[in-house]
């Protein structure tokens, strides 16, 4: 009913929330009932002309609504299309949320850093969604360079928790490697 919710945080400057004109910046929307036909149809109509769409529902709801990358594909065979999810599309974990500090504590970063009582601490930024965005958008640049050449669209399934886990290089290297949890280190620099 008041299009995005990042539209609403304080503080305002000139009657815009700095939030949504820092993460927002130069975008352009419209708001669309995708459970409605006319909506999925609108929707499939803007697809049929872009190169890129970029979805993070919780897996299989885009399938359900009738906009998932085979139902986009048969408009535009080109398209590139980018899942953004928690754990991923397929696996065990395919339906658990994916919120950053659900990413942060599975993945072992919150125990990266801890407090002085030896708590894991959750970073004071969204890592998890900076990571798939980072990663997202390798995988898309690298997609479009290819369909120039190729003529090819493609599918691409980014997991959130995958992002952050390549985070945390040498740590996790010794955690696959030992069995063990990397030790802590609070919030020195080992290697």
């Amino acid at each position: 009913e008041y299009g995005e919710i990042a539209r609403n945080v304080e503080p305002k400057v000139g009657g815009e929330s700095f939030y949504y004109m820092t993460v927002n910046r130069g975008k352009r929307s419209v708001t669309v009932d995708l459970k409605s036909d006319r909506g999925r149809e609108l929707l499939l109509d803007l697809a049929e002309e872009a190169d890129v769409v970029l979805e993070n529902y919780t897996p299989g709801t885009v399938g359900e609504l009738g906009i998932g990358y085979e139902d986009v594909r048969e408009r535009n065979p080109d398209i590139i299309y980018c899942s953004i999810s928690g754990f991923g599309q397929t696996g065990p974990k395919r339906d658990e949320p994916g919120v950053d500090y659900v990413i942060q504590a599975h993945t072992g970063v919150a125990s990266v850093t801890r407090d002085t009582d030896g708590r894991p601490l959750r970073m004071g930024v969204t890592v998890s969604d900076l990571a798939g965005a980072m990663y997202a958008l390798q995988a898309i640049l690298a997609s479009l360079r290819r369909r120039d050449r190729d003529g090819v669209g493609d599918y691409i399934d980014v997991s959130l928790s995958d992002s952050v886990t390549s985070f945390l290089s040498t740590r996790a290297g010794h955690t696959f490697a030992t069995g063990e949890p990397f030790p802590s280190v609070a919030r020195s620099h080992v290697y």
